[in-house]
């Protein structure tokens, strides 16, 4: 994958992080929720142990990129939508 791919893929990632926030607080709330300041309305662990093994939290920024790379193989990335993920 290249640089230009992988950087759409983030900003995909939280565009679809803030759209997945925005269901899940009021409406006054969701209409403060931006690209800029979703970070603090996320937990600051990304990660957590489960036994020895440390594992990805679900819902971050890079969650989502996982799933947007799992969807690419049969979409391409201008066509993946937020319901194509959840």
């Amino acid at each position: 994958m290249n640089g230009r791919t992988a950087k759409k893929i983030r900003t995909k990632s939280i565009d679809f992080l803030v759209h997945w926030l925005g269901t899940m607080l009021t409406d006054e709330e969701a209409k403060k929720v931006s690209v800029k300041n979703y970070k603090k309305y996320l937990p600051k662990e990304t990660h957590f142990y489960v036994g020895r093994t440390l594992m990805l939290s679900a819902y971050t920024p890079k969650w989502f990129g996982q799933l947007i790379k799992k969807k690419l193989k049969s979409k391409p990335l201008d066509k993946i939508t937020y319901s194509d993920i959840i």
